[in-house]
């Protein structure tokens, strides 16, 4: 009789492990369209996109990205939905005329706003408490890494400049919290 209670203890400890695998597994996929709040993604349709690796090589699929999870999702060849797992693999993708670039320092999908003589101006969009509100932060590229658009992050970017950069801040009243005044400063500091 101990025998068997071994392996029935055995078999429930084997059927627990096959549950939690395939919990683990499920998660990884995603409805299109599902959300607790709503729409959770940028698109209202899923749109033909390409993503490109840091190898260089590049696929096409129909993507979309799910704000509220910061993860570009996909539909395979079945019509499921899925999400990328190892988004430090991919250098970019475009989706429609919208190029999203992965911080694999801050985990974050961020899309490209424009180029400014080299330097990148991206936001991070985020939604809010409820639907209407959406905060952004914006970054710039740095080298090869992406850091947040503050006063002292930029004067970083163009130590040479520093005392130039930060008169003009101080006389344009800046506070660098819009495209609009990054974008100023950038065009400004690129113009040095």
């Amino acid at each position: 009789m101990l025998s068997h209670k071994k392996h029935l203890n055995g078999f429930v400890l084997a059927v627990c492990l096959m549950l939690v695998a395939s919990f683990s597994f499920a998660q990884g996929k995603n409805e299109a369209g599902s959300s607790s709040k709503g729409n959770a993604y940028y698109y209202p349709n899923f749109k033909k996109g390409t993503v490109t690796f840091i190898t260089g090589t590049a696929n096409t699929g129909i993507l979309n990205y799910n704000v509220l999870n910061e993860e570009i999702a996909y539909i395979n060849t079945r019509k499921d939905t899925l999400t990328f797992d190892q988004m430090y693999l991919i250098d970019k993708i475009t989706i429609d005329s919208d190029t999203f670039y992965y911080d694999t320092h801050g985990g974050s999908v961020l899309k490209l706003l424009k180029n400014i003589n080299g330097r990148k101006l991206l936001v991070k969009e985020n939604p809010g408490n409820n639907a209407s509100t959406i905060a952004k932060t914006y970054y710039v590229t740095n080298k090869s890494d992406y850091v947040p658009a503050s006063t002292p992050n930029i004067i970083n970017l163009f130590p040479s400049h520093a005392s130039t950069l930060r008169k003009y801040i101080e006389e344009h009243n800046l506070k660098l919290k819009s495209e609009e005044e990054i974008s100023k400063l950038l065009e400004y500091a690129a113009n040095l």
